[in-house]
């Protein structure tokens, strides 16, 4: 049996009605204060500050007793440039 393209239609148009208060209700993660990791200004680590803003700001990383993402921000950077070093 086939099914007519009105009612394909009629199947997708419910199935958006009904998911479109479920979009509504995901809230906007706002991060009050953002990470902002301060590099030393006589090394080329400007790219390794960046990524660890960002993963802090995502959630990731972790700090001793601690759980704001500046000292998260400040742990990913300082394992950042243990791990790869910096350009002088």
């Amino acid at each position: 049996m086939r099914t007519s393209v009105a009612m394909r239609i009629m199947c997708i148009a419910v199935v958006a009605m009904l998911l479109a208060p479920a979009s509504a209700l995901c809230g906007y993660r706002k991060i009050d204060q953002p990470p902002d990791v301060d590099k030393d200004f006589e090394n080329n680590t400007c790219w390794l500050a960046t990524a660890a803003n960002m993963l802090a700001g995502a959630g990731y990383g972790h700090s001793c007793g601690n759980d704001s993402v500046q000292v998260r921000a400040r742990y990913i950077y300082d394992q950042l440039v243990a791990h790869f070093g910096y350009e002088q």
